[in-house]
């Protein structure tokens, strides 16, 4: 019975056990800057230690103009979108701006506001950073960070949002040029426009990141990837706010579970009988009724007997 009540928990909801992401710490997850920029992104970042490199935080000019413009100048990768005169056309496709500007109004992510893909009310604080994507995406679901931990946090969201550069890595480019290219990916399947494939950023930024949160905890799904988390954690959240994944609340849920559980057992029990009737060995079998008794002849038959109680 438990086998069958763990499927059906496993089919209708999912899970039966709340518990959420196990965490673990980012020396445990992730050992290095390579794995933290690599695995904690999925495929969107590219440890480097040689060749031009984008960083997250910087102070004065942005010195990622200068590394586009290499990358450009190199040819090893077709920056669609980008001008060497003129500079970037786009950005990326979430609550970006559809073409950087400056933004002079910025405060969190001040670095960006010369030239930015972000509005300063999206980028308000960290706080508003961290909650951008919902609850299911707060990096501080393992506990509060170290503050020199989460300033590296602040900077990616900052990087990610504002940086003109990050469009040109766009794994869905839109770009009309960028369809005729088979080295980028195509098609309408898991398609998205703000998604980033590949961009290169320097090493000691991604090292510097490690030392700070070596000793803060993460979560350790799929090797610390933070959009696996971020499925695991919309998956208990909706169990723990009383929402199953077919947005009947957990005691229905129960309901149903258990009247499933019921009428599978009794289907299984059936089939058993059906079984065992068809061998001729039935479970349940009529008991020979006696042929009723008449009252006159059992007297006739037994008179001492009848004397004896009167008549």
């Amino acid at each position: 019975m438990m086998k069958t009540f763990s499927a059906l928990c496993a089919m209708l909801a999912g899970s039966c056990v709340l518990a959420e992401p196990q965490c673990k710490t980012f020396a445990e997850i992730y050992g290095g800057g390579k794995a933290l920029c690599e695995n904690m992104w999925d495929e969107a970042f590219v440890y480097t230690e040689e060749g031009p490199a984008y960083t997250m935080w910087f102070y004065g000019e942005n010195p990622n103009v200068n590394v586009t413009k290499a990358i450009h100048a190199s040819g090893t990768k077709q920056l669609y979108g980008y001008d060497e005169h003129n500079g970037h056309e786009y950005c990326l496709n979430y609550s970006h701006k559809s073409a950087p500007s400056e933004e002079p109004d910025m405060t969190e992510c001040n670095a960006w506001q010369h030239d930015s893909c972000c509005y300063a009310s999206v980028v308000k604080s960290g706080q508003a950073l961290n909650e951008a994507y919902g609850k299911a995406h707060h990096w501080d679901r393992c506990g509060k960070l170290s503050s020199g931990c989460e300033r590296f946090f602040v900077a990616e969201a900052c990087m990610y949002e504002c940086e003109p550069a990050a469009a040109l890595f766009a794994k869905f480019p839109s770009h009309p040029e960028a369809e005729k290219d088979p080295n980028y990916f195509h098609g309408t399947d898991g398609a998205n426009a703000w998604q980033i494939k590949g961009m290169p950023i320097e090493a000691s930024f991604c090292d510097a990141w490690y030392q700070a949160c070596k000793n803060d905890l993460f979560c350790s799904s799929d090797n610390g990837n933070y959009f696996t988390c971020g499925k695991e954690y919309e998956a208990t959240d909706g169990l723990n706010n009383n929402n199953g994944d077919d947005g009947l609340p957990v005691p229905w849920l129960i309901v149903v579970i258990v009247v499933t559980i019921v009428a599978v057992m009794g289907l299984t029990y059936l089939g058993y009988l059906i079984i065992m009737e068809k061998k001729g060995k039935p479970v349940y079998y009529a008991v020979p009724r006696m042929p009723p008794t008449d009252p006159a002849s059992e007297m006739a038959s037994s008179p001492s007997e009848a004397h004896q109680r009167g008549y």
